[in-house]
């Protein structure tokens, strides 16, 4: 793993609510990195995708405009 990611995964230790030693951190690291290597998915399914940010802005669009939607329906229906 990159090590320019690594203090973003020990930001978790700072969290004070539910803090995250440094030695786990590392540890989830090394198992996340294995993961990623051993698994080599299977032939029928497709690769995993991250959404995009495309999706999110979409996404918050049609939530907002269904959210629209509803408030003036309500609106109409109160008088």
């Amino acid at each position: 793993m990159p090590a320019s990611m690594t203090p973003a995964l020990y930001a978790a230790a700072a969290f004070p609510q539910y803090p995250i030693d440094h030695a786990s951190v590392e540890a989830t690291i090394a198992v996340m990195a294995e993961v990623v290597r051993a698994n080599g998915g299977v032939a029928e399914h497709p690769p995993y995708l991250l959404l995009n940010d495309d999706f999110f802005e979409e996404t918050l669009e049609m939530v907002l405009d269904e959210t629209d939607r509803i408030l003036a329906s309500r609106l109409e229906q109160t008088g």
